[in-house]
């Protein structure tokens, strides 16, 4: 193994992605995610059909995620495995990457240590098609290209890495910009340390060939965006809107004593700060000629380039404080840590550098472990486990059933089936909720799962968003202008309540009163109904169905 690494690092990086997207792929979850995975796959349904994120539907996200996916789904068709293989080789590419940025600059076992970190991090937070890993994918694609010459980074290098930083603003507009801040801050600080003469010239004009790199795959999309779309629409969904309810309505504390007693994997969300504090004490910089120039020193660059690409990405997990949105903090941090018990192994001995490992190891471990637990309970909870233990029967990759290679609950994969037997295949419909003063999320994944298209631009449900009255008052308009005969109504996150403001209703039941009025109940699957206009005829053949109509 040492040899493979330290002779053939192409080959090593090579079968480290492929072990990575085995090892994802064997313990992926089958169930889908209701409201995070539907995001991309609704977005990317609305996207086929010539809809625009922003100008037609509300999105927190940039293009980036909706256009790929929607891209996969005309070339091998709507398929959730098309997109659950899109997304483990996302997630195998940025494990992959952060073994490569290792090498050379740490032992061999603790490159092998990282690749092993990242991966427990991805096991232990599965989050299929969350646009993150394609943000931290590039963000350390353009360190790798910035590393290899960090004191006078070549113009290839500088405009590989500012393209990376264009192509992840395309997926989070603000994690484009932050990546952007933490490369050209990074290497202020190793051309400050480590060169001489005139460093900041050579570095601002550095920053210059990035900067535009990063805007000549950036600004077509925006220009592109702007000949159709209207601007103020991109400001509601990306800054008035965040800015002003989101901190409120969406933020977590972290995680106290009691928090961390039932749910330990939770200290995930303190890793960056503890790899930053053991970095601080372990990787001391001093310049002096005993020591020699810190250039000399390939582990340095890597040390900076990582600190600062954890610190300023950080600021997604502050305010919805989770080990899923401290990810793009984390695995840069996971990076560091595999540096800090190299250099515990240089400093201290084998001794020291065991212990320092378990402590490091000890978050994701804990993650990875929940996970392994649950599977363990549930075999066939895991792709593996399904594979394994199955009974023979007919399988299937595309559908969603007991049977398939995914699962969705029971109500939604009735309720989906439901919609598409009864509708036309060009019907909108709208995924509600049992209220609408008060929002946590809406399973959005059922417009996938029936193949059928929003109503309304307000699909994607936001609290402090779908609440207001300005906003209801939109949705009636467009359920009227779009003719949306059925209505899918949820209560199963009517009671579900965060310490934040989405806890409190917003005393706003326009929505609510306007369905009451004009639609009836017709069906129901646990806590889902399913409502008809009652301008349109019961339908023929609802005796002979499975479900069961509400008096």
């Amino acid at each position: 193994m040492r040899r493979l690494i330290d002779d053939k690092p192409f080959a090593a990086s090579l079968i480290a992605g492929f072990f990575a997207f085995l090892v994802l792929g064997a313990l992926m979850v089958r169930d889908i995610n209701p409201y995070d995975e539907g995001i991309v796959l609704t977005g990317a349904l609305r996207t086929l059909a010539g809809d625009i994120p922003h100008r037609d539907y509300y999105s927190t996200y940039g293009p980036g995620q909706n256009y790929l996916v929607a891209g996969l789904f005309a070339l091998f068709g709507k398929q959730l495995i098309v997109a659950r293989l899109f997304s483990l080789l996302l997630m195998a590419l940025t494990a992959g990457a952060a073994f490569v940025v290792t090498l050379g600059r740490m032992r061999w076992y603790f490159s092998l240590l990282v690749l092993a970190l990242v991966l427990a991090f991805l096991v232990g937070w599965q989050a299929h098609l969350y646009p993150i890993y394609p943000v931290i994918l590039l963000a350390l694609v353009g360190a790798i290209a910035l590393l290899r010459n960090p004191v006078a980074p070549s113009r290839t290098a500088l405009i590989l890495a500012g393209a990376c930083a264009g192509g992840a603003a395309l997926f989070r507009y603000d994690g484009g910009f932050f990546i952007l801040v933490a490369h050209c801050l990074a290497l202020a600080i190793i051309s400050w340390r480590c060169a001489s003469g005139a460093w900041f010239r050579r570095w601002f004009v550095d920053c210059i060939v990035y900067a535009l790199a990063s805007a000549a795959i950036f600004l077509p999309f925006a220009v592109s965006y702007l000949a159709v779309a209207p601007l103020d629409a991109f400001l509601h969904d990306i800054i008035r809107f965040p800015t002003t309810y989101y901190a409120e309505m969406r933020g977590l504390p972290f995680p106290g004593p009691g928090e961390l007693k039932s749910q330990p994997q939770e200290i995930a969300v303190y890793f960056p700060i503890l790899i930053l504090l053991l970095a601080a004490w372990i990787l001391p910089i001093r310049r002096s000629q005993n020591e020699g120039i810190a250039a000399d020193r390939s582990w340095f660059p890597l040390a900076v380039m990582m600190a600062v690409l954890q610190v300023v990405l950080f600021y997604k997990g502050v305010v919805r404080v989770s080990g899923l949105h401290m990810m793009m903090s984390i695995v840069p941090a996971t990076v560091l840590a595999g540096l800090v018990a190299d250099q515990m192994m240089t400093r201290r001995g084998w001794r020291a550098a065991l212990a320092i490992t378990v402590l490091i190891g000890l978050a994701p471990g804990l993650g990875a472990i929940r996970e392994l637990a649950l599977d363990l309970r549930q075999p066939q909870r895991s792709l593996l486990g399904w594979a394994v233990t199955a009974k023979p029967q007919p399988r299937s990759c595309a559908a969603i059933d007991e049977r398939s290679m995914f699962r969705l609950g029971g109500d939604y994969r009735a309720v989906a089936s439901f919609v598409r037997r009864h509708t036309p295949p060009d019907a909108r419909i709208l995924v509600g909720l049992g209220r609408h003063d008060k929002i946590f999320v809406n399973p959005q994944v059922l417009y996938f799962a029936s193949d059928r298209l929003p109503g309304t631009r307000w699909h994607h449900f936001d609290p402090g968003l779908q609440t207001r009255g300005d906003v209801q008052r939109q949705m009636i308009g467009e359920l009227q202008h779009n003719g949306v005969q059925w209505i899918v109504r949820d209560g199963s996150f009517d009671n579900v309540s965060e310490p934040n403001g989405s806890a409190v209703g917003s005393g706003v039941h326009l929505l609510d009163q306007y369905i009451v009025s004009r639609y009836r109940p017709l069906s129901y699957y646990g806590r889902l109904e399913i409502w008809l206009s009652k301008s349109v005829a019961w339908p023929r053949d609802m005796k002979a169905s499975r479900c069961m109509a509400i008096p």
